[in-house]
């Protein structure tokens, strides 16, 4: 299994998810399997209706969470992933309200939160066939 969800998560949410999304979200399912990492997704947008958050990235289709407790996840693990998306995706990061710098992952209350802001500017990632 490539990953899994928790029993309230509506896959048909992806849909609606941000093209930079897409990728950043292809880049996490490479980076856990490689590693032997279980992924599970455990929020994307329908199942947010009582959360209490502090932007809309979400609701937005901007944003996903991952689960990172327990398992094969070490707190090594959870800083790499973080570190990796990060770094290789940083132009795509949406601005923490914390810091006012542009974040693609951070690690919080036992998830990853990823996330990319909405005017990412992708060209510099995608090459045309000429």
């Amino acid at each position: 299994m490539i990953f899994k969800i928790k029993d309230d998560i509506i896959l048909e949410d992806m849909m609606q998810w941000h093209e930079a999304l897409l990728w950043v979200f292809a880049a996490v399912v490479r980076f856990c399997k490689k590693n032997n990492l279980e992924l599970t997704i455990t929020s994307l947008i329908s199942d947010r209706k009582n959360v209490q958050s502090v932007s809309t990235t979400h609701e937005d289709g901007r944003a996903f969470d991952i689960r990172c407790s327990g398992g094969s996840w070490s707190k090594v693990w959870i800083h790499k992933l973080v570190y990796f998306l990060n770094s290789n995706y940083s132009d795509w990061g949406a601005i923490s309200k914390s810091t006012g710098k542009p974040l693609v992952a951070l690690y919080h209350n036992n998830h990853i939160h990823i996330q990319v802001r909405p005017n990412c500017n992708m060209q510099a990632y995608i090459k045309e066939k000429e």
